[in-house]
């Protein structure tokens, strides 16, 4: 076996980690960076992230431009009804309007959401497995 001194040995057998800093707890205004379907390896799981800039925030933790981001495992059963609840209030639209195809024009490279500004309200409940979860709460604000 032959051992490397190079830091990026190994690298391309690596899995993609798609982590980030989330959305907390508080009243929050954000604006859409990206909204992105990726396939997480360390989850075995399609996921769909919404990526964000803070524009203000009642919880100190979580700064005026910092970044942030929200995640919608599709493996859970409420999945689809977050991702939903978030896409009515991005494109401010009826329920009825969003069906497959909006939800894959919003993660198109054109990022058709960039710049949309929502209220956000994260609260934290526990789960079935009495673990806490910060459940989002979204409103348009304003448009791009």
């Amino acid at each position: 076996m032959v051992q490397t001194n190079n830091p990026f040995a190994g690298v391309g057998k690596a899995p993609l980690n798609f982590g980030g800093a989330y959305v907390l707890e508080g009243k929050h205004a954000l604006k859409i960076k990206e909204c992105k379907l990726v396939r997480s390896q360390q989850k075995n799981a399609d996921m769909f992230i919404a990526v964000f800039n803070v524009i203000e925030s009642s919880n100190p933790a979580m700064l005026v431009g910092s970044e942030r981001s929200w995640a919608v495992n599709f493996q859970h059963p409420s999945a689809l009804s977050n991702l939903k609840t978030f896409v009515v209030a991005a494109l401010n639209c009826k329920e009825e309007d969003v069906d497959e195809a909006t939800c894959s024009a919003i993660v198109h490279d054109s990022q058709p959401l960039r710049g949309v500004v929502l209220n956000c309200e994260g609260n934290t409940v526990k789960t079935k497995r009495g673990t806490d979860f910060t459940k989002m709460s979204w409103s348009f604000l304003k448009a791009a």
